[in-house]
């Protein structure tokens, strides 16, 4: 039997076409699978229909995931091939059986997730929002690798900001609120707290029921169902009281049952490699522990009740874990310090984690008394409210995280308590300079010079501090041309407090800047005002050049005006404390974005 081809099918009327999709493109059209292959991966190489060659980049995949295939390369090529400028349905296809195929498949390429994590900042909407939502299961996964408790609720919480991401982008990403949720969920369970558990499973409830109403037409993804069981019995488990159990035998077997429902693999095609992962990962890391904690008085009634039922396979298997969460080395410390470690964490993001665990596991016996100590010290130096290091935005905050993660690496050493000033001061920076991106023309009066071609570094100055003082928490210690800074120069701005001083110089150029000419033509002067303080500077340009010659060419994105500089310094004495300059470009002389569409 001849096998159907592109150019056949091309001859298709649409209607043809599309009931060829409606029947899954079957094998019987092909004399081999081979030849499916090349057909589906010609539509999407050569058809002009971008829904059709959605349909056969998924069935691509479907081949791989159903068994009707053994060979991946030509659909991860394919698939990958996708560019970044192509239909945005096509590429949010890309980018989930990309994920799907490298996770199925055990690739461990880090160019797939590399490929996947870049499409986060994309122009359009929901090729943005599908990235954010794949990186956070990409970090949900992740967990699975935690080498500890505290491990595993960190990345828990990082991909609870990925999927937070996902839904700030779209309107109506149920999904990735749902898995938000979720990550809330696990995040309370440690504290056992039923207010905050029922609070979270509601919300979960909500999400689930507005979740299946989106799918009139077609059924909710399974790998969200087993989630929502799984999380719904974890909390049942996490509540039990066992301190008031009356039929222990009866108990044991519903925490059981409960306990196989997480991790038993009923997920079949694309998501049970997922839920592989996923289930002993949240029973290690949410349900071993309670185990622990909670059942140590029990241990001679499971062993018990362990021999007298040696035909009940599956109570004999969960109670040699229940015996082994029991008795494994270390005491009940470890998890009171979870707790207090995921208490910590939360309010004060900013801080270390290995600080936080150093300084909790110096409090004698981990003693309340010590501990509300501690949390006092650290509301003091660490200038308690997280709110302070917080851009208000998404966008600004991954600025954020991106600087302070480079800093860190440049200076693994710097003192804490500097650092989160610099945070500070970072942050305000970042809401300026967002401010300044998004600015009417008619805005307040303080940004009127963004449109202004005869703009001086002066405007930049006043305008900067004027917002330093009206939005800053820490207003008070930013002062303005500061005399005998270095050398005897004079620094723009000088944020100044008892632990820390941070110089901001600020410059004006009418040239377009460039990486080279930033460093070539200022970064000099801005890092000498750093070496009698404290190692970190900025750095503000703004960007007066003309834009009216290169309408066409809109303004980059926000992201690639930040960059972190050091310059190598004029002694060469092994640089033990290296001096760097966060600098900033703000684009000035402004051009309304109607003035750039050149129709007629």
């Amino acid at each position: 039997m001849p096998s159907l081809n592109y150019e056949q099918f091309s001859t298709y009327t649409e209607i043809e076409k599309l009931a060829l999709f409606d029947q899954g493109v079957p094998l019987t059209c092909f004399s081999t699978e081979k030849c499916k292959r090349i057909f589906l991966r010609d539509i999407v190489e050569k058809s002009p229909n971008d829904f059709f060659r959605k349909k056969s980049l998924e069935r691509l995949a479907l081949m791989i995931f159903f068994g009707e295939s053994s060979n991946y390369s030509t659909a991860v090529s394919v698939i990958s091939d996708i560019e970044e400028n192509d239909d945005d349905f096509v590429i949010s296809s890309k980018i989930k059986y990309l994920f799907l195929l490298n996770d199925k498949l055990n690739l461990n390429d880090s160019n797939i997730i590399n490929q996947i994590d870049k499409l986060r900042f994309h122009t359009k909407g929901e090729v943005s929002s599908q990235a954010y939502y794949y990186v956070g299961l990409s970090a949900l996964l992740d967990a699975n690798s935690s080498d500890s408790e505290l491990d595993f609720f960190e990345k828990i919480g990082c991909a609870k900001k990925y999927f937070d991401g996902a839904s700030s982008v779209i309107e109506n990403r149920i999904d990735a609120e749902y898995l938000l949720e979720v990550c809330e969920l696990i995040l309370v369970i440690p504290s056992a707290n039923k207010a905050d558990i029922d609070k979270q499973v509601s919300s979960i409830n909500k999400l689930i029921f507005d979740r299946r109403s989106s799918y009139i037409h077609s059924s909710v993804s399974s790998l969200e169902i087993w989630i929502y069981k799984a999380t719904v019995s974890m909390c049942e488990v996490v509540l039990s009281n066992p301190s008031e159990w009356l039929d222990i035998k009866a108990e044991l077997n519903n925490i059981c049952y409960l306990h196989y429902s997480l991790v038993d693999i009923e997920l079949n095609g694309m998501y049970s490699s997922i839920q592989e992962k996923i289930g002993p990962s949240f029973s290690d890391n949410l349900l071993k522990p309670f185990y622990k904690k909670s059942l140590k008085q029990y241990i001679a009634a499971i062993k018990r009740l362990c021999r007298e039922s040696p035909e009940n396979k599956k109570f004999v298997n969960f109670s040699s874990i229940l015996i082994s969460s029991i008795e494994q080395g270390g005491d009940l410390k470890k998890k009171i310090d979870i707790d207090i470690l995921l208490n910590f964490r939360k309010s004060f993001p900013l801080v270390p984690i290995e600080t936080i665990k150093k300084d909790v596991s110096e409090c004698s016996g981990g003693s309340l008394s010590e501990i509300i100590k501690l949390f006092g010290r650290y509301s003091e130096e660490y200038l308690a409210p997280p709110i302070l290091s917080l851009t208000g935005s998404r966008v600004g905050d991954e600025i954020f995280d991106e600087i302070v993660a480079r800093i860190t690496g440049f200076i693994p050493n710097y003192s804490q308590k500097k650092l989160s000033e610099f945070k500070v001061v970072l942050s305000d920076v970042i809401k300026y300079s967002q401010i300044a991106a998004s600015q009417k023309k008619s805005g307040k009066d303080f940004f009127k010079y963004l449109f202004d071609a005869n703009a001086s570094e002066d405007d930049l100055q006043q305008s900067m501090f004027a917002y330093f003082q009206m939005n800053s928490c820490v207003s008070s210690k930013y002062k303005l041309e500061v005399d005998e800074v270095a050398d005897g120069g004079r620094v723009d701005i000088l944020y100044s407090s008892d632990s820390v001083v941070l110089p901001i110089e600020l410059k004006k150029t009418d040239v377009k800047p460039s990486i080279d000419n930033i460093a070539d033509s200022y970064l000099s002067q801005a890092q000498t005002y750093c070496y009698p303080n404290d190692q970190l500077g900025l750095f503000v340009l703004l960007d007066n050049s003309s834009k009216g010659s290169k309408l066409n060419n809109p303004i980059n994105d926000i992201r690639e005006f930040f960059d972190v500089y050091h310059m190598e310094p004029y002694y060469d004495f092994g640089e033990k404390a290296p001096n760097y300059v966060v600098s900033v470009i703000i684009p000035g002389n402004k051009v309304l974005p109607s003035k750039r569409s050149t129709y007629k």
